[in-house]
């Protein structure tokens, strides 16, 4: 990702030519599946005008050659979207509220609502984005991991057990998405029939086999629906 924009020099033909070009050569060489475009963020009409040519060049070329590409953005328009082999949707950072950046409502029923009903995008190609970590309620700025977060619900409990409250999402001036509300993300993409989901980021989460392991709490929820599911 590139902070504050600065896509405006892919309207010029020659540079986003020689970009894509330089890019496929480094894919090849590697033998990569793909691409990943993560700009965050064009700042201007302009800029996301020049995103949309670039996104047009590359995706053409990388399946030309047999290769994928995604993104990780949200502003883009349907046409640009349909380019798309995966849509990894960044549903948190919600700051609206500034009491939890990435709450069921607005981070998995509006967001997947909104490109599956108003942008029609293939439920296939979306990737559904869990965060991990917590976001201060009084600078957006300030984040810290589930492994502190586990740190002070522990703290929190009068006596001394590890057992926690898996159904909190907030604690003194944090917001995050606690193990119950991981699992009904989890359940609810798998019911929307979308291509999946993923995290930001796994060096936030304990090892499998710690007992609040968020990806064992998300992995245990995707084989227990779609077992009961298939039978």
């Amino acid at each position: 990702g590139v902070a504050g924009g600065r896509t405006a020099a892919f309207k010029n033909d020659a540079v986003r030519e020689k970009f894509v070009n330089d890019l496929m050569a480094y894919v090849q060489k590697y033998d990569f599946y793909g691409v990943d475009i993560d700009w965050e963020y064009p700042v201007s009409a302009d800029e996301w005008a020049a995103y949309d040519l670039l996104v047009k060049d590359l995706s053409a070329a990388l399946h030309a050659d047999g290769r994928y590409i995604s993104t990780a953005q949200s502003r883009l328009s349907k046409e640009t979207f349909a380019k798309f082999d995966r849509i990894n949707i960044m549903a948190y950072d919600n700051y609206s509220t500034m009491q939890n950046h990435s709450t069921f409502s607005w981070c998995a029923d509006d967001i997947l609502k909104y490109f599956i009903n108003t942008l029609g995008i293939d439920r296939s190609k979306i990737v559904l984005g869990l965060p991990w970590y917590a976001v201060d309620k009084n600078s957006i700025t300030n984040q810290t991991d589930w492994k502190a977060i586990y740190g002070l619900l522990s703290a929190d409990n009068e006596e001394g057990d590890i057992t926690i409250d898996e159904g909190i999402n907030t604690t003194r001036q944090w917001g995050f998405n606690g193990p119950n509300l991981l699992r009904d993300k989890v359940v609810y993409a798998i019911k929307n029939r979308v291509g999946g989901v993923f995290v930001w980021q796994i060096k936030n989460d304990f090892e499998y086999d710690h007992p609040y392991s968020l990806a064992r709490v998300m992995h245990e929820a995707i084989e227990e629906y779609t077992y009961v599911k298939a039978k």
